[in-house]
């Protein structure tokens, strides 16, 4: 009888641990999705400000376009 409550705690104590284990890991995923949106933002806007040096028919910055603007003037270059 004792065995099997001593089962019981070390699985509740497992279970806690993996509970605890997922949260850590959806946060950090939570993170890295930020900073790679981030990271893509910034880049595209990087990208449109400096080839609109190149092509005039370009707005001359980046950071004014949305998302799906940015997006598609990358798709067009």
């Amino acid at each position: 009888m004792s065995q099997r409550i001593s089962i019981l705690v070390a699985l509740e104590g497992a279970d806690e641990g993996l509970k605890r284990a997922l949260t850590s890991a959806e946060r950090s995923l939570g993170e890295l999705a930020s900073t790679a949106k981030s990271a893509g933002a910034k880049t595209a806007a990087g990208m449109v400000e400096v080839l609109s040096r190149r092509r005039p028919d370009l707005p001359p910055d980046g950071l004014e376009l949305g998302h799906a603007e940015r997006s598609a003037l990358v798709s067009r270059l």
